[in-house]
């Protein structure tokens, strides 16, 4: 990820601006599936964050990049990178993530208002997936799970850390 930061910030490319932000949407992408790996009731649209099926894996997109870097030369890398199976942005998958943080914490009325909240204010392009199709099925996936209190408190301070990180790497 530095690596790639650092081509970008170098380089004032294309290609470099694609080695800075395509690595945290596959990192941020592998992250929202992990938290949903073993969720009850966990739809294939909401793992996808997209109706439709992916044709790669994340692992394989992770792959792709990477031995596109080691193996082709400079010019094919943009292609590759813009062609990689995965959300465009990390809009709706860091929405989504903070979604699926909420949900194991509080009660619904309150993720439901946190996360129309943000969809409407910071990632209103993505806010009609996010209401219409994620927050529904993960409703009804949430509604399969009881997380005791201790556990509660401590993913509620993680994700204090988790946000301040976010909002840092946001910020600079």
């Amino acid at each position: 990820m530095g690596a790639g930061s650092a081509f970008m910030h170098g380089s004032h490319t294309k290609v470099g601006h694609r080695l800075d932000t395509k690595p945290i949407v596959l990192i941020a992408f592998q992250a929202h599936q992990m938290m949903l790996e073993n969720m009850p009731g966990m739809t294939q649209e909401m793992w996808n964050l997209q109706a439709e099926a992916r044709t790669d894996t994340i692992t394989q997109s992770v792959d792709k990049m990477i031995r596109t870097l080691i193996d082709d030369d400079v010019p094919t890398w943009r292609q590759t990178l813009e062609n990689l199976d995965m959300p465009s942005s990390y809009d709706l998958i860091f929405g989504a993530i903070i979604a699926n943080i909420l949900v194991m914490i509080y009660p619904w009325w309150f993720v439901e208002w946190c996360v129309t909240s943000l969809a409407e204010n910071i990632i209103p392009k993505k806010k009609d997936y996010l209401l219409d199709y994620y927050l529904p099925g993960l409703e009804g996936a949430a509604s399969q799970i009881e997380v005791p209190l201790f556990y509660k408190v401590m993913i509620f301070f993680k994700m204090q850390g988790v946000l301040v990180k976010m909002m840092y790497a946001f910020l600079f």
